[in-house]
């Protein structure tokens, strides 16, 4: 990761930070680190991002007739989707004192900053609520929890295997199950799903694991469907009693202005300087998104 000192700092100086916020928080922001890693990040074109669905059409292109005239055909229609660009910004201001004593502070506070934009931006990704800015509130992005439509919705009364294929079909039946198919849950969540297969594991010994040769425990990481694989990501920004399910392929992180310092003008003994992003969420289709809903306070079923 670079290292920013303080003599390299000049009034209108502007570092892009793109490939640290890669680094920086993986754990702590899993869907923006995985985005990012995956090289699903695009580039904004203004306040409002806008954007063609993508999805195939469903009228008939088989039997034609010889000769016939494609004017008379039936031309594929997609739908126009749009979602707002919000404006993410830490900063950090040292004194000259806390700077002499400790060389180099500024530049641990700003990576730490990064850090704090980074997770937050990973929660806004996840449960952020749309607002154009046109009742001159700030613009705030419409996070994935937010993308699933009605039809995509599916309820249980506990986390089961069954209720998991159910939302996984949702994707199969659109069309757009395809690829990787990624779950967002919180840590109850997860634990839920590893009960469920509690009593299907097996015992592996390893003589060059680093920490030892013997590994116990429970985790889902993968689970293999009809429908297609799901990745399980567990991210403390998901919501409560639900997982939400999204074909990865279908999602990007758009930036207007991507993560950057920039230093503030000194006023006398002290210097700062802030990192800035300003970016949102692209859902190629609201298809590719669905979400299993549990009655508050339930967890798997009885045993």
């Amino acid at each position: 990761m670079a290292t920013f000192t303080s003599n390299n700092f000049t009034s209108a100086q502007s570092i892009s930070l793109v490939n640290e916020i890669a680094l920086v928080g993986i754990q702590d922001a899993p869907l923006l680190s995985m985005l990012t890693a995956r090289g699903q990040v695009g580039k904004a074109q203004g306040r409002i991002q806008t954007w063609l669905e993508y999805a195939l059409d469903a009228s008939n292109a088989a039997g034609k007739p010889e000769g016939e005239d494609p004017i008379g055909t039936v031309f594929s229609g997609r739908r126009e989707l749009n979602n707002a660009l919000e404006i993410f910004s830490k900063a950090s201001k040292i004194t000259g004192t806390a700077q002499a004593i400790e060389n180099g502070i500024l530049s641990q506070e700003i990576q730490m900053r990064l850090k704090e934009l980074k997770v937050a931006m990973n929660q806004k990704l996840i449960s952020g609520t749309f607002n154009d800015g046109s009742n001159g509130q700030p613009r705030t992005m419409r996070g994935l929890e937010n993308w699933v439509p009605t039809a995509g919705v599916v309820t249980g009364t506990a986390v089961t295997e069954q209720a998991i294929k159910d939302a996984v079909r949702v994707l199969y039946n659109n069309g757009t199950n395809t690829g990787d198919v990624v779950a967002i849950l919180n840590a109850d969540m997860k634990e839920a799903v590893d009960e469920i297969f509690v009593n299907r594991t097996s015992y592996s010994h390893n003589v060059d694991a680093p920490f030892g040769a013997n590994t116990y425990g429970m985790k889902v990481d993968q689970l293999q469907t009809n429908y297609g694989t799901v990745n399980f990501l567990v991210d403390r920004s998901a919501g409560a009693n639900a997982i939400t399910f999204a074909n990865a392929d279908y999602l990007f992180v758009d930036y207007l202005r991507a993560p950057h310092f920039e230093s503030l003008a000194k006023t006398g003994d002290a210097e700062g300087g802030f990192v800035v992003a300003e970016a949102t969420l692209r859902v190629m289709s609201d298809k590719a998104v669905s979400k299993l809903t549990i009655a508050s306070g339930a967890r798997t079923a009885s045993k």
